[in-house]
């Protein structure tokens, strides 16, 4: 829930279109990297919650690799980005 409502929060103080606002959070779901990484650094530090802060960690981020992908292209044909070519930065 912190990335999609932060990802909205951001879009909205940003003023992104409204498709931004709607479907960026969705698209910051699948970040497992970071979250082992995390939980692993936390499990250091919080010795007597490592149990509970690896298993959490673990089923969610499983759960939002399976989900992800699909969560992702849904949020770009909702907001209308799906086959769209990058634009460049100069």
């Amino acid at each position: 829930m912190g990335k999609l409502g932060g990802a909205f929060l951001g879009a909205e103080l940003t003023s992104a279109p409204a498709e931004v606002k709607k479907w960026l959070g969705l698209g910051l779901l699948p970040q497992a990297g970071v979250a082992l990484g995390l939980a692993l650094a936390a499990q250091d530090r919080l010795p007597e919650q490592a149990d509970t802060i690896l298993a959490v960690t673990i089923a969610s981020t499983v759960l939002f690799e399976l989900l992800g992908p699909v969560l992702v292209r849904l949020a770009l044909e909702k907001a209308g980005d799906a086959g769209k070519a990058p634009t460049q930065s100069t």
